[in-house]
């Protein structure tokens, strides 16, 4: 069977990570810039603990971070104001390990805002190994996830 019929659509995976942010209003600062480094987390924590892609979309180096393009357009009219869902996404579609990975990244990253975000990225390899408007591939993402994932798992 084709491995790229289990990843799934890069929107699937924003929504999911919106709907974890629209339940907490108080604290909730997801913006199209968040959501864009929330996906490249995503993304290379889980090539780093299972060794395949969550979804199919690909990342690029853009000015202000890495960017997955399907999903900043569909959401770019927001501007920078807060993405609300106003009900729950269905999860069904998720396994119970890609479901423990947004919500990992979710908990730890979200706390960040998109300009802390965009920092982090600026200073990290996969986003320092390309050139603008390039793809950050799977094998830069996997390289610096294994030592990022491995460090912080052996610190649980």
């Amino acid at each position: 069977m084709n491995k790229l019929s289990y990843m799934h659509n890069a929107l699937y995976i924003a929504d999911c990570l919106i709907d974890l942010a629209s339940q907490n209003p108080d604290n909730n600062d997801m913006t199209n810039m968040k959501l864009q480094k929330l996906l490249y987390y995503v993304q290379g924590t889980y090539l780093a603990l299972h060794g395949s892609r969550m979804f199919e979309q690909g990342i690029k180096k853009w000015q202000y971070g890495p960017v997955v393009p399907d999903v900043y357009h569909a959401f770019k009219d927001r501007g920078n104001q807060t993405i609300n869902f106003d009900q729950l996404i269905d999860t069904s579609g998720l396994n119970d390990n890609e479901k423990d990975v947004i919500k990992m990244v979710y908990d730890y990253f979200g706390q960040f805002s998109a300009i802390a975000l965009m920092n982090f990225t600026h200073n990290e390899s996969p986003w320092n190994s390309v050139e603008m408007s390039e793809e950050i591939t799977d094998d830069l993402l996997l390289e610096y996830f294994k030592t990022i994932v491995i460090k912080e798992d052996g610190e649980e």
